[in-house]
């Protein structure tokens, strides 16, 4: 996916709007969503200490505002965005670890053709710390 544009401009902070919550196992989420683009992630509400949800729901909503700005910096051929699919997949919430892959598709203006990715984004639930490939290998 394309980098998110330096200069956001009003989408530095775009709105984000709570959904109904949902029950995974022993944790409770919140899915957040972002009206224009449709862009929903979930926040943990429960089921870890409050130390640790502060962290890991703060990178989460970074995470999440950083899809946003890539959805609206991915101008499509014609009006709109150029972003067809920007959603979290695969959510794994353990003791251990908070985990999800997020995939996306994509034809933004100007480049030769369409593309897809996904990425994993994998938290230590102990600590809340983001984790790299290099600390899991």
């Amino acid at each position: 996916m394309p980098a998110a544009a330096e200069d956001a401009g009003a989408i530095a902070d775009p709105e984000l709007i709570p959904g109904e919550l949902r029950q995974e196992g022993r944790f409770l989420l919140r899915d957040w969503r972002e009206p224009a683009s449709g862009i929903t992630l979930f926040r943990i509400e429960t089921g870890y200490s409050i130390s640790i949800l502060n962290k890991i729901n703060s990178a989460l909503e970074r995470q999440h505002r950083d899809r946003v700005a890539e959805w609206k910096d991915c101008k499509g051929y014609q009006r709109g965005s150029g972003v067809d699919i920007s959603e979290a997949r695969s959510v794994h919430l353990s003791e251990d670890f908070v985990s999800y892959a997020w995939f996306s598709s994509w034809s933004c203006a100007g480049t030769a053709h369409p593309d897809f990715g996904t990425q994993g984004f994998t938290f230590d639930a102990r600590t809340g710390r983001e984790l790299a490939l290099e600390d899991v290998l």
